[in-house]
């Protein structure tokens, strides 16, 4: 299992990216400080797969079947079971 971030099929980075930093108002635990250390380090180093690529991914690396367990309600990760 693997929970990742994910957008939707056709969603490019750059779209993903500007849905990241509209989730602002919803991460209350962290200070304003906070939530700027984690969006510089997400928009550096994060590279969200469209689901139809990470069902891909795991097929193509032998697995029998890919499913989506969750997707959270932000649509910005998700849940898969990859089984063998």
């Amino acid at each position: 299992m693997i929970y990742e971030n994910a957008g939707p099929n056709g969603e490019d980075r750059e779209s993903w990216m500007r849905s990241w930093d509209l989730q602002r108002p919803l991460w209350t635990a962290y200070s304003d400080e906070e939530f700027a250390a984690m969006t510089s380090d997400v928009h550096s180093a994060d590279f969200p797969e469209p689901d139809a690529n990470r069902r891909s991914l795991g097929m193509d690396s032998g697995f029998s079947s890919v499913r989506e367990l969750y997707a959270a309600p932000s649509n910005l990760f998700r849940l898969y079971c990859f089984a063998a």
